[in-house]
């Protein structure tokens, strides 16, 4: 059966395969906001700029597009896959589907709302707001795209459950070639930040809706989501758990993607711009947080099947090679970043010292919690990833209110980072090797 990998050798290939195109799909990502940041500064100035890179930021959301249901769902699949049972796959898939429908116009609705009745101005610390329609149709031609992304959502989780995650990386790959070039063509406007948004974030957004299309309609078509097959009772399962992960996307937003949210609200657009230039430049570094990906479905496979064996010996193997390549990386941050960053924007978004410390302190935790992560994710570890998580943010917006009273940059950096390594890199790291021993 298509669906089935219970074996070491293939388990190991296909997270191997998934791995090494989800590398690519980061080359693809780093390449095209590399190439792309010089033109938008160029087009709409560093104000714009910084904008552009805040609302680049909910980015992380869009693999949460589906509210978490989609996650649920994976752990869900772990467990079917591995007993053949053909009935519960299509009930699951369909139950999770027209859930993320109903949630997706509701939310995406609320949230359109909010944004046309707000003053974005004030929420995205702009000072002379003279293009403040442009950002409020920015924002909604944004979350349109969420929305669009939310459909072919849940084709990406089935692929993640087969340990198939590679279709979804050459999505990215596909999408951000594309963008690319558009960027690259002289002919298409980008004066404006609708029409950024949508070079930079549709490709991608469309290419997952077409992906979507073509695998439950032209390939498996006993997987198409029907409503005969909707089942409320397993909905209402699979919403449950899919809270605790819907939650923990947010939380995940504040960790990974949430200074930039606070720095352009405590310090304004320009600063953003800085800060967020050190960031695009650090998440270039963050491979191991893109790849970690396909371990999720293969160590939910092993757990499932009760390979503790298996996925203690691969926990170790990628937590090596992770903290290895981070620390390279760091160096290579932390003494050529100033560099690397006028050569590429220019001496005006230049950072000082103490933030690229930070960031490289960051770079080396977030690929190192990626692998954890990927484990943490299983259902026998996600309630204790949810605390962890809760008491890690909540501690981590203490010091950023620190940052914001005594206007230190870097320290909204410095809290995440001294936060995310002593309340749930080294907590998850021993309940992790606790649980994984014979």
């Amino acid at each position: 059966m298509k669906l089935t990998f219970n074996n070491i050798g293939t388990r190991y290939k296909r997270m191997f395969l998934s791995a090494g195109i989800s590398l690519l799909a980061k080359v693809a990502t780093v390449s095209f906001f590399f190439i792309s940041s010089p033109i938008v500064l160029e087009h709409v100035g560093i104000e714009l700029f910084g904008i552009w890179l805040f609302i680049n930021t909910f980015s992380l959301i869009m693999a949460f597009s589906d509210f978490g249901i989609g996650n649920g769902l994976v752990n869900k699949l772990g467990v079917v896959i591995a007993n053949k049972n053909d009935k519960q796959i299509a009930i699951l898939i369909s139950s999770c589907f027209f859930m993320v429908v109903l949630f997706s116009v509701v939310i995406f609705g609320a949230i359109s709302y909010f944004i046309y009745n707000t003053n974005i101005c004030q929420l995205v610390g702009s000072n002379s707001c003279n293009s403040g329609d442009d950002i409020r149709n920015g924002f909604i031609i944004f979350i349109l795209l969420l929305f669009i992304t939310s459909f072919g959502a849940i084709a990406q989780k089935v692929h993640i459950a087969q340990q198939n995650h590679y279709r979804n990386s050459l999505v990215l790959i596909v999408g951000n070639v594309l963008s690319i070039i558009f960027f690259l063509l002289p002919q298409i406007p980008k004066e404006t930040l609708v029409w950024i948004i949508v070079l930079s974030s549709g490709p991608v957004a469309i290419l997952t809706a077409v992906n979507a299309i073509s695998f439950f309609i032209f390939e498996q078509k006993y997987l198409r989501p029907r409503f005969s097959s909707f089942d409320i009772n397993i909905s209402v399962k699979l919403l449950r758990e899919g809270v605790v992960f819907f939650v923990l996307s947010i939380l995940a937003f504040f960790l990974f993607s949430g200074d930039s949210f606070f720095v352009g609200i405590i310090f304004g657009a320009t600063q953003l711009a800085i800060f967020g230039a050190i960031a695009r430049l650090t998440n270039g570094f963050l491979i191991f947080q893109h790849i970690a990906i396909p371990n999720w479905a293969a160590f939910n496979d092993a757990l499932a099947q009760g390979d503790k064996k298996w996925a203690r010996h691969a926990f170790k193997k990628m937590l090596f090679i992770s903290f290895s390549t981070s620390m390279v990386s760091a160096l290579i941050l932390l003494f050529f970043g100033q560099e690397i960053i006028t050569l590429w924007l220019g001496s005006s978004l230049l950072p000082d010292q103490s933030l690229l410390i930070a960031f490289a302190c960051w770079l080396v935790l977030a690929n190192l919690g990626s692998i954890i992560g990927s484990i943490m994710n299983s259902k026998v570890f996600l309630r204790r990833q949810f605390n962890f998580y809760f008491v890690t943010v909540a501690i981590a917006i203490v010091g950023k209110m620190m940052a914001a009273h005594y206007e230190i940059l870097s320290l909204i950096t410095y809290s995440t980072v001294v936060a995310y390594l002593f309340l749930y890199l080294l907590p998850s790291f021993l309940i992790i090797t606790k649980e994984l021993k014979e």
